[in-house]
């Protein structure tokens, strides 16, 4: 903790080893999403005709433009099956990567930076294997100011930490975990993401069980590519 203190914004953008990803302020949606597909990053900033920043465009005022125009796609793209997604054909065999309820908080955040994802779902590996909680990188910043912070990654499981983050307050925070099933449709993913202000969501199988992710990424490349 001491060393990430002294830390500096330099230092991060060397160590990331990756330039800011842009777009032009007369640059469409379209082109954002496309961007957002190609690139997997979660935000793009956008410049001026001099070349100046003048503003970012996030994941969710993507997830926003899409549920606020999805009366503009067309019906075979708004009413696609998830099981019809070309990542998740592609990916059947492959197992949503997850962490047990009962690991460390801290386990799952290096897991998390391991394999280079966002989020993983919280589950009893000796239990039916449903998703109990849900953890993200973003839930890091929820405890910057406990007065435990970083104890709290290194003495809580996966599980208590996500109660933590993501329950309580009953109906004003989203569920410990949201899914679909792989019979939902695009339009169900927009209006789930954009009801939880969430960018991905988990797709179950007929075992009630995590089998795959849909991202807001996945979502733009289906509405692109169809």
């Amino acid at each position: 903790w001491t060393q990430w203190g002294q830390y500096t914004v330099a230092q991060a953008l060397t160590d990331r080893k990756r330039s800011p990803t842009t777009v032009a302020d007369s640059a469409t949606l379209a082109d954002v999403a496309k961007v957002l597909v190609t690139t997997r990053v979660p935000r793009v900033l956008v410049r001026s005709g001099s070349g100046s920043i003048v503003g970012v465009i996030t994941q969710t005022d993507v997830v926003n433009a899409l549920h606020s125009n999805m009366a503009k796609l067309s019906a075979d793209v708004a009413n696609r099956q998830l099981s019809q997604f070309k990542h998740i054909q592609d990916k059947a065999t492959r197992a949503v990567i997850a962490v047990d309820r009962d690991h460390l908080a801290i386990d799952a955040f290096r897991l998390m930076a391991d394999e280079q994802i966002s989020a993983l779902p919280v589950i009893d590996f000796d239990g039916n294997r449903t998703p109990e909680g849900t953890l993200t990188h973003r839930d890091v910043r929820g405890v910057l100011d406990d007065a435990d912070f970083p104890l709290g990654l290194y003495n809580q499981s996966a599980l208590a930490f996500s109660l933590k983050m993501h329950g309580g307050h009953e109906a004003k925070l989203k569920p410990l975990s949201i899914a679909l099933q792989l019979t939902s449709t695009l339009k169900d993913a927009v209006d789930t993401m954009h009801q939880y202000h969430i960018h991905q969501v988990w797709v179950m199988n007929e075992k009630n069980q995590v089998a795959h992710v849909v991202s807001l990424t996945d979502l733009l490349a289906e509405a692109l590519n169809n």
